[in-house]
């Protein structure tokens, strides 16, 4: 059976731990049900695959609105009861994952006003007791570096040093955008080099595909005059040298023939 998104949400048991479960349920059975909600398993991830270890069928039961929580509020509960030690990052990281998070399902009338379709980041926010800025940030995070954004979840990293580690600083200027590149190149000579490196390094591509082309089209013998003709706009000094020591070494491979 799959497990549904909401459970998804905290990480399983290692694999040490999740055998001393099985060897528990094997020598003692299985306690507490395994709680399904929309054919998916919402809490009991844990158990059924210990279960499966152990070769014990596992116990099922529906998810059973009638104590007032809704799905994701119970699953919540459950977990963040047994993880007291989560960090205000850590805690914002999972506020990011529920946060518009669809979670309803097919529900009764009069159970509409109750579930919300999807959790706003002010309520995960609220739910996780983190500030909806946490929040924000944590969502960045989730969306542009998804590594960082588990190093947050795991507690490796807080929420400010992935921040740091994500944003490339040179001099005074934050490397974001390729405008960012070009105002560090105005203040610092060794970004210039490195743009007209790239720049060089461009051309040098350019020169090679011609020699490569000439080369299986003419022949040997027609590209050093190629390489003189060839109507490249050539940006770096660099590589006008470049070209003319290609074109010296085939006059002199020509010679060798």
């Amino acid at each position: 059976m799959e497990f549904h998104p909401i459970a998804n949400i905290f990480p399983m048991m290692g694999e040490e731990e999740l055998g001393e479960l099985a060897d528990d349920i094997m020598e003692n059975g299985l306690h507490q049900p395994i709680v399904v909600y929309e054919g998916h398993i919402l809490d009991g991830r844990n158990r059924y695959q210990a279960c499966k270890l152990a070769g014990v069928t596992p116990e099922y039961v529906g998810f059973d609105y009638s104590n007032g929580d809704d799905p994701l509020s119970y699953v919540l509960s459950l977990n963040l009861l047994h993880r007291r030690h989560l960090t205000a990052s850590q805690r914002a990281a999972l506020a990011a994952e529920i946060a518009n998070m669809a979670h309803g399902g097919d529900r009764k009338p009069d159970q509409g006003a109750k579930l919300p379709l999807e959790i706003t980041n002010q309520q995960a926010a609220e739910k996780l007791d983190v500030s909806a800025r946490y929040v924000k940030d944590a969502k960045k995070i989730q969306r542009e570096s998804p590594e960082h954004f588990d190093k947050v979840k795991s507690g490796e990293l807080s929420l400010q040093e992935a921040k740091r580690e994500m944003v490339i600083s040179i001099g005074d200027v934050e490397i974001r955008t390729e405008a960012d590149i070009d105002r560090a190149a105005d203040q610092i000579p060794f970004v210039r080099n490195v743009k007209q490196w790239h720049r060089f390094c461009d051309q040098v591509g350019k020169s090679v595909r011609v020699m490569n082309e000439v080369v299986s089209r003419c022949g040997i013998d027609s590209l050093a005059e190629t390489l003189r003709q060839e109507d490249l706009v050539f940006e770096c000094d660099e590589v006008q040298k470049w070209c003319s020591v290609i074109s010296d070494k085939m006059d002199e491979m020509k010679g060798a023939v």
